[in-house]
Order: C-alpha cells, then structure tokens, then sequence
C-alpha cells in the first residue's frame, strides 16, 4: 500500500536527482569548491537525495540500496518485490 501511495513522489524526486545530477559532474569537473555553479549544484543534488530519504526511509527500503535500487522497486510498485 506505502508503495502505490508514494509512487508519483518516488518517480518524481528519482527524475529531480537525475536532472541534478550532471550539473553536479559538471562542477566537479570545474574542481573550484567555492564557486556558486559547485555550490549550487552540491546544494541541488543534496536536496534531491534527502527528498528521496524522507520518502523511502531505511526502515521502508528493507536493506534495498537507494540508487538504483530501491528508487526501481518502489516506482514500479510491483508486488512480487514486496514478498
């Protein structure tokens, strides 16, 4: 039931942590920490992943890695996963 209530969440922040994630590479590669692209990117893509930690706790994961993990089984809400 947890699974089919958040799934539209689940995707929805796993496509935000995408999006972030190569502006993210991006200022990596630049490797100035104290620029605003780096800071704005690392802030970006913290945010994203502690959206998808308030939605899928560890206690709800069941020892399922976050990435890619735990964002699959709970965007597809298929049942046999939760068996």
């Amino acid at each position: 039931m947890y699974c089919k209530v958040h799934q539209d969440r689940v995707i929805a922040a796993s496509q935000q942590l995408v999006a972030v994630q190569g502006p993210w590479v991006r200022a990596m590669k630049v490797g100035d920490p104290n620029s605003i692209e780096f800071l704005d990117a690392k802030r970006n893509l913290e945010s994203a992943q502690a959206e998808l930690e308030k939605i899928l706790p560890p206690e709800i994961r069941h020892g399922q890695a976050m990435v890619p993990d735990a964002i699959k089984t709970f965007s597809t809400c298929n049942p046999e996963d939760f068996e």
